[in-house]
């Protein structure tokens, strides 16, 4: 479920209070900018390997960012 411009998705919200913006995300994780985009924008359900990455990038523990992914897909 995508979602519209106005809402922030928890996975934007874990990338805003690590103050990284989506390219440093992406350098950090090593997962493409356009790949995070998506992510954060519920048009895409990483693999658990993304995850992993996203969550290495961000500095948190994986079940953070599972936790974040799941609530934006409404699981």
């Amino acid at each position: 479920m995508a979602k519209t411009s106005e809402e922030v998705t928890k996975m934007r919200s874990l990338r805003d209070k690590s103050g990284l913006s989506q390219q440093e995300l992406a350098d950090f994780s090593g997962v493409s900018r356009p790949m995070v985009s998506a992510v954060e924008r519920g048009t895409k359900f990483p693999s658990v390997e993304v995850i992993k990455l996203l969550a290495l990038g961000l500095d948190v523990p994986v079940r953070r960012v599972l936790n974040a992914v799941t609530a934006d897909h409404g699981i």
